[in-house]
């Protein structure tokens, strides 16, 4: 049962390099939805890290250059949807809480 698996693997990723190789196109836009994922991810990690750090308008510039990536990266690549969504919601969650817990933190 392994060894099918496994073949049938292997015949989907030789179709899928078949594929990038026969349209040499397809291997640039490939990359570049790769590079925008990856940047993406990263940016969005930065900037949920640094929404513990800042304060004040910090948060608020990091969430709106998130959303505004965030759209932008949809609108020029529509696969990367699924990915970033989720990624999307995290920033504005982590952000809502920070922003309570700060006016949390002046009331007192």
């Amino acid at each position: 049962m392994n060894a099918i698996v496994a073949i049938a693997v292997l015949v989907i990723l030789a179709v899928i390099l078949g594929w990038h190789w026969l349209f040499v196109g397809a291997i640039a836009v490939t990359a570049t939805v790769w590079a925008i994922v990856i940047a993406s991810i990263a940016m969005f990690c930065v900037g949920i890290l640094l929404l513990f750090i800042l304060t004040g308008l910090g948060i608020f510039m990091i969430g709106l250059i998130g959303f505004i990536w965030t759209i932008l990266a949809i609108i020029l690549f529509p696969i990367v949807f699924p990915i970033l969504v989720p990624l999307l919601i995290i920033l504005f969650f982590i952000l809502f809480i920070r922003n309570k817990q700060k006016n949390k933190d002046v009331g007192k």
